[in-house]
């Protein structure tokens, strides 16, 4: 058995993904998790701002085969204190996954790392519930209800938080279900968006 990647329709769509950020003032991160091998990590690397990484082993093999110098972004809900001291310096951007993670690794974030939170808007568009992080019950980010409601009673308890993370809206064709979402968390929490340097 054998996987092979068209490099023509890999650049090709890269570069078009590359035009829609850069027209939407955007940066473009890849993921290693939809396809990690090497030569498609370079290739990618040509056209993106970064990658984004959900593991140790996915920042490690973009430093590998990208160069040290490589900007990174680290979502994982399993970060620990042992995985931000081994990797935490390879950073440049790291949200957490809950408030409570937040809590208690904040202290361990080096100066340099932009940090952000995961937020669960809350607002489902995915018809399959396994996939869907805005389930109920969902362990996938903090719920922008909560959010909002730390932001009214607490918001010092969110002071170096410079970013907000959300995903998801994984199988849309289209952006109708991304505007309903953004719409949806400027409503939910204006005053914390407004603190914000990067989503």
């Amino acid at each position: 058995p054998a996987f092979i990647t068209d490099e023509k329709i890999l650049d090709y769509d890269l570069i078009e993904l590359r035009k829609v950020a850069d027209d939407a003032s955007c940066k473009l991160l890849y993921s290693p998790k939809a396809n990690s091998l090497p030569n498609v990590l370079k290739l990618a690397a040509m056209r993106v701002d970064g990658f984004g990484c959900s593991s140790p082993f996915e920042l490690e093999l973009v430093e590998r085969v990208c160069g040290p110098s490589t900007p990174r972004h680290l979502v994982s809900p399993l970060l620990t204190e042992d995985m931000l001291r081994m990797v935490g310096d390879q950073l440049d951007y790291l949200t957490f996954n809950s408030l409570s993670q937040w809590e208690l690794l904040r202290k361990m974030v080096p100066a340099v790392v932009h940090a952000g939170i995961r937020v669960n808007p809350e607002l489902s568009f995915i018809g399959d519930p396994r996939y869907d992080p805005c389930r109920q019950q969902s362990k996938l980010g903090v719920s922008v209800s909560k959010l909002a409601r730390v932001v009214a009673s607490d918001p010092a308890s969110l002071r170096g938080l410079n970013g907000l993370h959300f995903h998801t809206n994984c199988d849309a064709t289209d952006f109708a279900s991304l505007l309903a979402t953004a719409r949806h968390i400027r409503d939910s929490i204006p005053r914390f968006l407004d603190s914000l340097d990067w989503i």
